[in-house]
């Protein structure tokens, strides 16, 4: 959800400061739209699962796009006409952003699609918006819960083909940014990768960036930025709002923040480079070795680096990745055997020359320590 206000707000700034967009993503006086606007005003609503239809969705939204908010002509004829009806144009964008809101809400990807469906029928929008409520709220659903994005798109059965329709690309409607954001996340390998691609979009990028944004929150997370080397000596930063955004709507941020759920610990949150590695297959005592769903459960979570735990683990599009100290070690991946038990298999180490029998043992170590912790009373 703080992907799609992130993207946004990056998207003004690439319009007009590449400089400082490629330092931090976002200028200190860069203002949200109506889509940026929609998550801040929908976020609670969707997640008490009210009503949104024609006769609450203007109220719902009005405080929110008349508040500073740079907002599109469609949308400010829309206020002007005190929003009493979704007219059939660019408005329908915003319940785009209200659809990828359910993403994150639904118990279920089944879930996720009926509340994608009922949001979208009583605002009585058409096919396309149907198709582009399910697609967006289950591809996040998807990802969020680890899948890999070929992964995720599978999972959707026939949509994922409306999804991937290049086509669509150009048209500035509902499937047309899904399919945008889509490309734009599906060739990056990383949060701020995926927000460099999306703000180029030579169509709506700022709607472009929120939904790259949500997709690769769910997957990567955004709580920091990485650049490679060749582009600067300081290759990590900490995502930062603006200080008006922040004081402004600081209940509706703490309201997100307290309600974005993970399942694995983000690769944004690892201390790691993003330069680009050849991977080399290698003999690992770790090859074969079989783990409990439970362990699965603690190693897709993780931990923060620090003084006792100095190798670190992330998950990242069906490999697990090993780290030390900005440098990425080895990787693997495992299988499930049963309901029960998985293996490990594909070990392989990166060109970095690090030991990486030693990184797995150091990383193994601590994650039993936690297994420990949380299981030790069962």
């Amino acid at each position: 959800m703080l992907g799609a206000l992130i993207g946004d707000l990056a998207a003004w700034t690439w319009q007009h400061d590449k400089a400082l967009f490629y330092q931090q993503l976002i200028a200190g006086e860069a203002p949200i739209s109506e889509y940026g606007g929609a998550i801040l005003a929908m976020a609670k609503p969707v997640f008490e699962r009210q009503p949104i239809d024609r006769q609450t969705i203007g109220s719902m939204l009005y405080h929110y796009f008349k508040e500073g908010v740079d907002v599109s002509q469609d949308v400010n004829e829309w206020m002007g006409s005190g929003m009493r009806s979704v007219p059939y144009n660019k408005v329908r964008l915003v319940v785009t952003m209200i659809n990828a809101l359910v993403g994150w809400v639904a118990d279920t990807a089944e879930d996720a699609m009926k509340m994608a469906r009922e949001i979208t029928g009583n605002l009585d929008l058409d096919k396309e918006d149907m198709y582009a409520a399910i697609s967006l709220s289950g591809l996040i659903w998807n990802l969020r819960h680890g899948m890999s994005k070929d992964e995720a798109i599978k999972a959707l059965d026939f949509v994922g083909d409306v999804v991937i329709d290049w086509e669509n690309k150009r048209d500035d409607g509902p499937l047309g940014g899904i399919a945008r954001a889509w490309d734009a996340f599906y060739r990056a390998f990383d949060f701020t990768s995926t927000i460099h691609s999306a703000v180029k979009s030579p169509v709506n990028p700022r709607l472009t960036a929120a939904i790259a944004g949500e997709f690769a929150e769910a997957m990567y997370g955004c709580e920091m930025g990485f650049l490679k080397k060749k582009y600067t000596d300081c290759v990590f930063f900490r995502i930062e709002f603006p200080n008006i955004i922040q004081r402004h709507y600081e209940k509706e941020l703490i309201f997100i923040r307290e309600h974005t759920k993970r399942f694995f610990f983000p690769k944004n949150s690892a201390r790691t480079n993003v330069e680009r590695h050849r991977w080399i297959s290698v003999k690992s005592e770790f090859d074969g070795k079989e783990i409990t769903r439970k362990f699965h459960q603690i190693l897709l979570k993780a931990f923060y680096t620090d003084w006792e735990h100095r190798y670190g683990v992330y998950w990242e599009n069906g490999w697990f990745y090993v780290y030390r100290s900005f440098v990425l070690i080895c990787r693997f991946k495992v299988e499930l055997q049963n309901k029960d038990v998985y293996k490990i298999v594909h070990v392989q180490e990166s060109d970095e020359k690090k030991d990486p029998h030693l990184a797995m043992c150091e990383v193994f170590g601590a994650l039993m320590e936690f297994y420990n912790r949380q299981y030790d009373n069962e």
